[in-house]
This record gives structure tokens, C-alpha cells and sequence, in this order.
């Protein structure tokens, strides 16, 4: 793989930008299926050949600068979570986030966090029966269902979310039984 492949970072291959490498700026993108894309910049002579391949990739693209390593909402976003709802606003030439998008990633987050908790409550089912206390057992089921109600309660406050520190501030405690 060249240099100038490493420094394209997509989600589709990382998770959080790669600190290792030197730059000065980022310039940001869409491709046409909605991905945004970040390249990073070393110099100036590596800007224009990046700015040359994604006009070749995408004619129409709108290219967004950044300066540094970091990522558009890095703030509230460290660990790049919502980068499928990360969009290129072409009137304002920077990169937005879409927040229907990005709700639905947090739901989806949470319904991982979820699936884990619920394997945590099916093993304490188990034992609970092995030891025949049948009032263990009702307990971890009302655990259990609140689980599965997560969704439908958890809606009403992600879609009164603003902003991604809202969404991320959603953390419902029966995840964390």
C-alpha cells in the first residue's frame, strides 16, 4: 500500500485517525454514495495531487479543509462513532452532521451494548435456575424485559437530541446492570 493510500482514512477502514502520521491539514470530502472521506496532508504538493484524484473520483465534489489530524466534531465524536452521519454541506462548505443519521447510529450503538447485557442476564439466568430460585429468575426476566422496551423508551429522548453530545449523553442504567 503507498504512503498517499494510508492517508486516505474512510471509516470503512478505521476507527479513529491515525496519529502517527505527520500533517498539517485534512480536506475532507463526499463521495457519491455518501461517504465522507478525509484525506490528510503533508505538504503542499501532496494536497494537490489528492485534490487532483478526488476531483478525478468525484467531479463535483465540494472539499473541505481542516487543519491537523483532527476529526469535524472531535469533541463530542472521539472515537468517530457517528461518521456515517457526517455530510458535506454544500452551501457552507464544511462538514455537517446529519442528526437523523446520527440518531440512528446511537440506537444502533445502544442495541450492541444491549445484545451484551442480555447475555450477561441469560448466564445469571442459568444459575438461578441451577440453584431453583425461581425469584432470581422472575427478577433477571424484569430485567430483561426492560431490555427489550429499550428502543421504544429510549426514542422520545433521541429525538429531542440537538447535537451528538445530547445523543451521546443518552446512556439508559439498565445497559449496565
Amino acid at each position: 500500500m503507498s504512503k498517499k493510500q494510508n492517508n486516505l482514512i474512510s471509516l470503512e477502514k478505521h476507527s479513529q485517525p491515525v496519529v502517527n502520521t505527520p500533517v498539517s491539514k485534512s480536506l475532507l470530502y463526499q463521495r457519491e454514495d455518501g461517504t465522507v472521506v478525509q484525506c490528510y496532508v503533508d505538504s503542499e504538493e501532496q494536497e494537490k495531487e489528492w485534490r487532483d484524484e478526488i476531483l478525478a473520483e468525484t467531479p463535483n465534489a465540494v472539499i473541505v479543509e481542516q487543519q491537523g489530524h483532527g476529526v469535524p466534531f472531535e469533541q463530542d465524536d472521539k472515537l468517530c462513532a457517528y461518521w456515517d452521519a457526517y455530510k458535506i454541506d454544500d452551501t457552507k462548505q464544511c462538514v455537517d452532521v446529519d442528526m437523523e443519521a446520527a440518531r440512528d447510529v446511537r440506537l444502533t450503538n445502544l442495541r450492541g451494548i444491549r445484545s451484551d447485557t442480555f447475555e450477561i442476564l441469560d448466564k445469571d439466568v442459568i444459575v438461578a435456575l441451577g440453584r431453583g430460585k425461581q425469584s432470581d429468575v422472575n427478577i433477571i426476566e424484569k430485567q430483561k424485559q426492560k431490555l427489550r422496551d429499550l428502543p421504544e423508551r429510549v426514542a422520545p429522548a433521541l429525538k429531542k437530541a440537538k447535537t451528538l453530545k445530547d445523543l451521546n449523553d443518552i446512556v439508559p442504567p439498565e445497559l449496565y446492570a
